[in-house]
């Protein structure tokens, strides 16, 4: 497993902590995730997975009103 993919849990869990070195580490032993298919430690911290779907779901949506904004431009616009 790849870190980014190991990433993909450790951002919504509670037990991550911000290393300005390194990114994200766990709290409980202040490393870096080395699991290979799960981490006994993880607990999903709910809040954080809401608030980054909800990021996701607006990234998305914004990305698509700058597509329509852009062709609009170039239709009245030339």
């Amino acid at each position: 497993m790849t870190r980014q993919t190991r990433l993909q849990f450790c951002k919504v869990c509670v037990n991550q902590q911000k290393d300005l070195n390194y990114g994200i580490v766990c709290s409980l032993n202040g490393q870096a995730a080395d699991f290979d298919n799960e981490c006994q430690s993880y607990r999903e911290d709910s809040s954080i997975k809401t608030r980054l779907s909800v990021n996701s779901k607006t990234y998305k949506i914004e990305k698509q009103l700058l597509l329509y904004l852009d062709q609009a431009k170039r239709l009245f616009c030339g």
